[in-house]
């Protein structure tokens, strides 16, 4: 539902690629702009009949984006706007190429593959090409941004199975960034500590502990 509303709101016809930031968005929305150029590379399409996919600006060619690849020129040298789709050159299950009277169409054909081609009868597919089958996942793409290193050997202090946070870390990061003294009584059990700055951080990790433990957590 969030992303027809986008659609229909924010993006208004134009391509994700190209909008521009406006001047009061919601911090999402400012985020999910600012990383276009991290995401572009991962989100390919396999044409069928072209009518979803921007001809200058989505990932569809071997080349990528050809706007970047050829810039405005090839705008007026095909005489097509910048919103069209690729539909416009697609013949049945061919390619309806324009008239090649510049250097930079001629590139754009020539790199096309032969394997390349639409299925004019089908629609067209996004493919997320850090998983397997194409779809995407949180797991494919924070192994891709995530900072990779050997496990340490203090990992099962911090992680616990499967693959869930322990509680006591939080008092760590407590001990570690907080200035007041807290007393916690967690299933029973008192831990106390003085803590070092930042009553927000404190709060922040208390709330992180009942998310992960349940409402069995109590502050004295």
């Amino acid at each position: 539902m969030w992303c027809q509303w986008v659609k229909a709101y924010l993006l208004k016809g134009r391509s994700f690629w190209t909008v521009r930031t406006p001047c009061d968005p919601s911090w999402v929305w400012r985020k999910i702009l600012s990383l276009r150029h991290l995401i572009y590379p991962h989100i390919k399409f396999k044409i069928g009949n072209g009518d979803n996919v921007f001809l200058w600006y989505d990932n569809w060619h071997p080349l990528g984006s050809l706007w970047h690849r050829f810039g405005p020129r090839i705008l007026y040298d095909t005489n097509l706007p910048d919103s069209t789709k690729v539909s416009s050159i697609v013949s049945n299950s061919s390619w309806k190429w324009p008239i090649s009277n510049s250097w930079e169409i001629k590139e754009w054909i020539s790199s096309t593959p032969l394997s390349l081609l639409p299925s004019f009868g089908s629609s067209d597919t996004p493919f997320w090409n850090l998983a397997a089958d194409g779809n995407f996942s949180i797991q494919s793409a924070w192994d891709c941004w995530r900072d990779k290193g050997p496990k340490v050997t203090w990992s099962k202090l911090i992680w616990g199975p499967p693959s869930i946070p322990r509680g006591c870390c939080f008092f760590v990061l407590a001990r570690a960034f907080c200035g007041y003294s807290v007393q916690v009584l967690l299933f029973g059990a008192t831990v106390a500590g003085d803590y070092r700055n930042g009553e927000q951080v404190v709060g922040f990790c208390f709330v992180l502990c009942i998310a992960v433990l349940g409402p069995g957590v109590c502050l004295l």
